[in-house]
């Protein structure tokens, strides 16, 4: 972005608490960035509480509030909505009792449930539940946080998976501030690309809200680095998006 700006002439300000910028673009935010912000006179990097889609959780509770609204107004012509279970998974919350408490009264054995907590990405802290005994640990682990809401990060090792024949492993980690996690029912029989599970990425720009103006561009497929089998406890046949990956 700022080779691009620069290319257009534009001057690069090295004084971050300069309030008379055309454009400003971090990797973090700050709420200050608002406060001053003129509107229609200026542009930054991240529209304020993008939190509510470009989270987990935060894209959960969107999700579920949208068919809410939706179904309420459009009573009575339901059959002619796309339903939240048509094209997402199950779903729990860790951090909310009620949600937490039902999805352990609907586990089944031979259930495979993932499990995603919500701040972290590139596949950090996602684990697999595939067995009753793993099911268990994992509840005995969140019994102990909200037990002891003081303890600051109670580690749960995960059904050990390896990333690469180097003997690296990953673990997942469960964080006391909250449990912000959520469980997910696991898809088993996946779309595949040559007999690999895939995502597709695309690029999404909000370039304005008043005027309501986005840019959308094609982009591309990642594959896993290895071939689906819904039996394996390897990471890489399951995960396209996970850090510490091995070259190839």
């Amino acid at each position: 972005v700022g080779a691009y700006c620069l290319s257009k002439g534009w001057q690069r300000i090295n004084n971050k608490n300069r309030e008379d910028y055309k454009l400003k673009w971090c990797e973090t935010k700050s709420y200050a960035t608002y406060i001053n912000f003129h509107q229609g006179e200026q542009l930054v990097y991240q529209i304020p509480n993008n939190k509510v889609l470009t989270t987990k959780i935060g894209l959960l509770s969107s999700l579920r509030e949208y068919e809410r609204v939706v179904t309420k107004i459009q009573l009575g012509r339901a059959s002619k909505l796309l339903k939240l279970e048509d094209f997402f998974p199950d779903t729990f919350r860790m951090d909310v009792k009620e949600e937490r408490e039902a999805f352990f009264a609907l586990y089944e054995e031979r259930q495979v449930w993932i499990c995603k907590p919500t701040g972290l990405n590139q596949g950090r802290g996602i684990f697999l539940l595939k067995t009753a005994e793993d099911m268990e640990d994992f509840r005995s682990r969140l019994q102990n946080i909200e037990e002891n809401p003081l303890y600051k990060k109670i580690p749960f090792k995960s059904p050990q998976a390896r990333i690469s024949t180097k003997g690296l492993w990953l673990k997942g980690e469960l964080h006391a501030t909250g449990k912000k996690a959520q469980q997910e029912r696991y898809v088993q029989n996946p779309l595949l690309l040559e007999g690999k599970k895939f995502d597709v990425r695309s690029y999404f720009l909000i370039a304005s809200t008043v005027p309501y103006m986005v840019f959308f561009r094609h982009g591309y497929v990642r594959l896993t680095c290895e071939s689906y089998d819904p039996n394996s406890n390897d990471l890489t046949a399951h995960l396209t998006n996970q850090v510490g990956l091995p070259s190839l």
